[in-house]
C-alpha cells in the first residue's frame, strides 16, 4: 500500500471525512483526465478558457498537493509506527535519509501520485486503448514508429 491506510471498504483505517476527501480527489483526477481543453484546438480560446479547465486543474493540483503533503508529513511524525512501516511512503522516507540528493520531497510526492493515483487510472483505461489500437494500426495510412 502507498500510505499503509485503507480509505474505503471493510477495515477502513481513516475517518469518514478523510475517506470522502480522497474519493473526491480521485473522481476529480479521473474527470480531468478525460477533459479536452479547447485552447489546444483553437489557440484564441487559450485567453478565454470557456470551460474553466485551466482554473479547475490548478485548484485540483493544489488540493492533491496538500493531501499528499499531509500523508508524507504524517509518516514523518509517526516514524516508528509499525502499522505504517511497510508502506511505500515509509520506504521512500528511509531512502531520503540515506540518499537525500536523489529523494527530495518533490520526488517523493511525484512517486506517490504516479504509483497511487495515475498508474491505476492508466491501467483502467488501457483495455479500451488496447482493443482499438490493432484496428488503427492495420487501417492507418500513417506510419507509426515504436
Amino acid at each position: 500500500m502507498i500510505s499503509g491506510k485503507r480509505y474505503c471498504g471493510e477495515g477502513m483505517s481513516v475517518d469518514e471525512a478523510k475517506a470522502r476527501q480522497s474519493r473526491e480527489l480521485i473522481k476529480q483526477i479521473h474527470w480531468n483526465n478525460g477533459a479536452s481543453y479547447l485552447g489546444d484546438f483553437l489557440p484564441i480560446l487559450k485567453w478565454i478558457d470557456p470551460r474553466g479547465i485551466k482554473k479547475t486543474s490548478a485548484e485540483l493540483g493544489k488540493r492533491v498537493d496538500t493531501f499528499i503533503r499531509g500523508l508524507v508529513d504524517e509518516h514523518r511524525r509517526r516514524k516508528g509506527d509499525r502499522k505504517l512501516a511497510d508502506s511505500v511512503i515509509s520506504h521512500l522516507l528511509r531512502l531520503q535519509e540515506s540518499e537525500p540528493e536523489n529523494y527530495s520531497h518533490l520526488m517523493i510526492k511525484g512517486l506517490v501520485i504516479i504509483k497511487g493515483w495515475l498508474y491505476p487510472l492508466i491501467q483502467s483505461q488501457q483495455q479500451p486503448i488496447a482493443s482499438v489500437m490493432p484496428g488503427l494500426l492495420e487501417n492507418s495510412k500513417i506510419g507509426f514508429v515504436f
